[in-house]
């Protein structure tokens, strides 16, 4: 369990297994979840060609949803029970091509400190305050 975060849910790690079980995209992907702490997600898919773009490279947008998930994940381990996690922005910048043959794509997402999910409305942090790594 992560140090910094104490779960809105003692049942987050089922919660969040039944969230992820119901995205058709990461059954499409075979994406699994790695780990699952408060705070924290980590989400894999391994390479398939029919996962690559025309240059043999795991495309791009296989790489962004399972960001887009682990985000998500990694906000609902800290949310309260009855509450639904959905992203309303995402930014992603590429920086270079990656050749693959046989290994995976893995997205870790982890909640900044300070940063509190809440069924509630509240203002969007500043994207210094957003990191995923």
């Amino acid at each position: 369990m992560s140090p910094a975060f104490e779960p809105g849910d003692l049942d987050y790690e089922q919660r969040v297994r039944e969230t992820f079980a119901r995205q058709g995209l990461m059954a499409t992907f075979a994406a699994e979840l790695r780990s699952i702490e408060p705070g924290v997600v980590e989400i894999e898919v391994p390479f398939s060609p029919e996962l690559s773009q025309q240059d043999d490279f795991f495309h791009a947008g296989v790489g962004i949803a399972i960001l887009d998930s682990a985000c998500g994940c990694a906000a609902f381990t800290l949310m309260a029970p009855g509450t639904r996690v959905l992203t309303v922005e995402l930014k992603v910048n590429l920086l270079a091509p990656r050749s693959v043959t046989s290994c995976e794509r893995v997205a870790r997402s982890s909640v900044p400190a300070g940063i509190s999910p809440s069924a509630e409305a509240m203002p969007m942090p500043s994207p210094a305050a957003i990191r995923s790594t």
